[in-house]
Formats: C-alpha cells, sequence, structure tokens
C-alpha cells in the first residue's frame, strides 16, 4: 500500500528536519559546545565536605534581591 500525496510531504519535511537538526548538533559539537554521546558525563566528586561561613545563606540573599528590585549586582 502507498502513501498518500499529503502522507509524502510530511514524510519529507520530517526527514528535511532530522537532517537540519543532525547539522546544527554537529557544528555546536564542533565548537565544543555539545560533547558526542558516547562520551560519558564528567564525575562527580567522590567527597564533598561543605564550608561553614558566617551570614546569611547565599539562596535567601538571592530570593531577598529577586523580590526587592529584581535585579543583582554583577560585578
Amino acid at each position: 500500500m502507498g502513501l498518500t500525496v499529503s502522507q509524502t510531504i510530511a514524510q519529507l519535511v520530517e526527514e528535511a528536519q532530522r537532517a537540519r537538526i543532525a547539522v546544527a548538533v554537529e557544528r555546536l559539537r564542533v565548537k565544543g559546545l555539545l560533547l558526542a554521546p558516547t562520551e560519558p558525563p564528567p564525575s562527580a566528586p567522590t567527597h564533598f565536605e561543605p564550608i561553614q561561613v558566617q551570614g546569611q545563606p547565599l539562596s535567601e540573599v538571592i530570593i531577598e534581591e529577586r523580590r526587592s528590585d529584581g535585579s543583582l549586582l554583577l560585578r
């Protein structure tokens, strides 16, 4: 059983879109912005010990800044 004209067009459009995405992904890999899927992700640290600091937790500072005027000073 053959495809209708609409189905054939839809199939061709889908194939063209897949090809464009593949080209875009490859360009990102070449630029070093994407890792190849076969490369394992960097391993997480096996031992993490947080340091103790004085003052308000950073998460609370960020929340307050966002609520006050919506901007953080970046330097």
